[in-house]
């Protein structure tokens, strides 16, 4: 499950930077999602 999620980060944090987002946005939005879920 958690190896789940860390695929489905970076897969959304390399889809996201190639529009030219920051990586700390897309990572605090990821956490925010993260923590969510769990």
């Amino acid at each position: 499950m958690v190896v789940v999620l860390i695929i489905g980060i970076m897969l959304t944090v390399s889809t996201l930077s190639i529009r030219g987002d920051s990586h700390a946005e897309i990572m605090r939005r990821e956490a925010d999602r993260m923590v969510a879920l769990l």
